[in-house]
């Protein structure tokens, strides 16, 4: 069986076929590499929405919303504890930062109940309502009330 190269080269049976198939794979493989490389940008991204927003607490406008007396409200309420006599003055922002943070799930739920215990039949805002009020919010944001 004797291949006549020179014949094979000139023919242009199939070249048609054969330019279409090869144009195929370019396209697949540059919307496949397109893809992946689209997929990974919105992974990356994703991520670092994901990272920036988690443990953030909603404040000011929608305080209200946040825990049951708000975050603007326990200002307020604590400003004016303070203002008539009250000491020891709780830093709502430090304390949301820090000591918040600070407490397990389960020891932020078993402080809290106990400070809801303590302050049961007070009728006056005190310190331990508004750190209360602070563990309420803290649980709100974790998901936990």
């Amino acid at each position: 069986m004797s291949i006549n190269f020179r014949s094979f080269f000139r023919c242009e049976d199939g070249t048609i076929t054969f330019d279409w198939v090869i144009l195929t794979g370019v396209i697949l493989g540059t919307g496949m590499a397109i893809t992946g490389s689209v997929t990974r940008g919105i992974e990356s991204a994703s991520l670092g929405t994901t990272s920036q927003l988690r443990g953030q607490v909603i404040r000011q406008s929608f305080g209200a919303d946040l825990c049951s007396t708000g975050i603007d409200g326990l200002r307020d309420r604590e400003a004016a504890r303070i203002a008539s006599g009250g000491s020891d003055p709780v830093d709502i922002a430090d304390w949301m930062a820090t000591y918040g943070d600070t407490l397990s799930d389960m020891a932020l739920l078993s402080e809290r109940d106990r400070l809801v215990a303590a302050n049961r039949g007070i009728p006056d805002w005190t310190r331990n309502k508004t750190i209360q009020s602070l563990m309420e919010c803290s649980m709100t944001r974790r998901g936990l009330g």
